[in-house]
């Protein structure tokens, strides 16, 4: 069995690798020496799909990428859906958008941020498209339409015949009730639960990301829904 795991730096193990992280769980020996500096090892070997793979005996690839849009995570889904005997799906921020750059003749995540945190989007081509994004967000997103068309999304997907498990960042949109939706979202059980970076460094590593033991109970909530 073969498992895909698609979506955002949720997904994607975000906070495992950060350095800051590293030096300070090989410090507090919260972490095996073996790991430090080895950013993207940790990340790999604590986030839940490797977690997941781990309990069922199974090989898992992850897919999800650093600020993903649901448009980009939907299209990844399409493209790598026959890879895998399951897949679980986690939908990203609701703002969030897949832009396509002329100049550069590419597409590119566009979320919420300042161009300055992220120095590989901090170039004079890719301004003009934070401030379309900028523009979109205030002027054009519908978030009622945005989860309308997400629900959509799975009642297709599900009818393909393809295991697949869908998780929420945000608050889980009104849609008929399914027994491969987890009906939870990340951002409000990880805080509420205090299982956040922030929480777990009590703020000394200041970041929203799942901790370790937040990737655990993820982990543990996937494979029960895949089991049941």
């Amino acid at each position: 069995m073969k498992i895909g795991f698609f979506g955002c730096s949720m997904t994607e193990g975000g906070g495992l690798n950060s350095p800051v992280w590293n030096e300070y769980a090989i410090k507090n020996n919260i972490i095996s020496k073996e790991y430090e500096g080895r950013y993207e090892k940790l990340r790999d070997d604590y986030r839940f799909s490797t977690l997941v793979g781990k309990e069922l005996n199974c090989e898992v690839e992850n897919l999800a990428l650093s600020r993903n849009s649901n448009e980009n995570i939907i299209n990844q889904l399409y493209e790598h859906k026959d890879k895998f005997d399951i897949c679980v799906v986690q939908f990203s921020i609701f703002t969030r958008r897949y832009i396509w750059n002329e100049p550069e003749n590419k597409f590119y995540n566009i979320s919420g941020v300042d161009f300055s945190e992220h120095p590989y989007l901090n170039n004079e081509k890719l301004k003009p498209l934070h401030e379309t994004y900028l523009n979109y967000v205030a002027y054009h997103h519908n978030e009622k339409y945005v989860k309308d068309h997400l629900c959509r999304y799975v009642d297709l997907f599900d009818n393909l015949g393809k295991r697949i498990y869908w998780i929420f960042y945000q608050p889980v949109p009104k849609m008929k009730k399914r027994s491969n939706v987890l009906y939870w979202n990340l951002v409000d059980w990880a805080n509420n639960n205090r299982l956040e970076f922030r929480h777990f460094t009590d703020g000394f590593y200041n970041d929203r990301h799942l901790s370790l033991k937040g990737n655990e109970l993820v982990a543990n909530k996937i494979v029960k829904k895949i089991n049941d």
